[in-house]
Formats: structure tokens, C-alpha cells, sequence
């Protein structure tokens, strides 16, 4: 598939996915490698804290209003955000989980990336996505050396 065409306004949101994929990457590699589950749950835990947390809300409150609470693809993804939140936050943990969470995370990105985005930018245009301009801050600092790289 080619890559797609994103919007500047979407751009960061589109940056963060690809984080959220690398994610899913490292949780299948320690599942793979039978990393200490413990490991994979430290990281998993502290990249949910610290990046997808704030993305789920910038997404909630900026980006999904574009198309309205009723549209389709927004009560996908706002059913897949909670169900995120319940399998980053639960409190058991194994390889199983792990590997729930980062097949659903995956399914979840590429749904927004391939259809959510996608249905935003035709519906919306320059105009409609100018109003996103700047309220995505630089995550790159909030994406610091974690010091558990239990992928490697």
C-alpha cells in the first residue's frame, strides 16, 4: 500500500500512530523473545501515561468533532479508546494480554490512519482542517529514553 497523503493539520496525530505501531512492535518482539511480562508491562504502562493518554484526548476533543459525535468511524474509534484504556489499565498481566492489547492497537491506528483521517480530510478540506493548526503540542519530549528496552 502507498503511504498516504496526510494533511499538515494531522500530521502529529499521524506522527504519534506511528509511535503507538512502534509500540505494538516492541510489545510483539517481547512476547516473541519471552521478555519478563513484567518488562513488557513497565514500558507498555508508561508509554500509555505518557503518550497515548494525551493523544486519546486530543483526538477526542479536536480531531473527532470534525465529523460529529454520530459519524461511524468516530464511535469506532471512541469504543476502541476504551477498550485501550481498559487493557492498558488492567491490572493482571500476561503474554496473551499483551498480545490482545498490541493487536488491537494495531487494528485501531491503521483503522484511523486508512479510514478516520481519510474520511476527515475529503469532508473537511483546508478550511475545516485549518482549525488544527497548532493544538497538538511536540511530543518529542514527552517520548524520553524509558531505559527499559526489553525489545532489543
Amino acid at each position: 500500500m502507498p503511504p498516504l497523503k496526510r494533511h499538515l493539520a494531522l500530521q502529529p496525530w499521524s506522527r504519534d500512530h506511528h509511535e503507538a505501531l512502534m509500540l505494538g512492535w516492541k510489545i510483539r518482539r517481547g512476547v516473541e523473545r519471552q521478555v519478563a511480562v513484567e518488562r513488557i508491562q513497565e514500558y507498555a504502562h508508561w508509554f500509555y501515561q505518557q503518550q497515548l493518554v494525551p493523544h486519546f484526548r486530543l483526538e477526542e476533543e479536536h480531531v473527532f468533532p470534525l465529523l460529529g459525535a454520530d459519524h461511524p468511524l468516530v464511535q469506532q474509534a471512541l469504543e476502541q479508546h476504551q477498550q485501550l484504556h481498559q487493557l492498558f489499565t488492567a491490572t493482571h498481566s500476561s503474554y496473551a494480554h499483551w498480545m490482545e492489547t498490541q493487536q488491537l492497537l494495531e487494528a485501531h491506528v491503521r483503522m484511523e490512519e486508512r479510514q478516520l483521517f481519510e474520511t476527515i480530510q475529503t469532508k473537511c478540506g483546508e478550511e475545516g482542517l485549518s482549525v488544527l493548526q497548532g493544538i497538538h503540542p511536540d511530543q518529542a519530549a514527552a517520548c524520553i529514553w524509558h531505559g527499559n528496552a526489553f525489545w532489543l
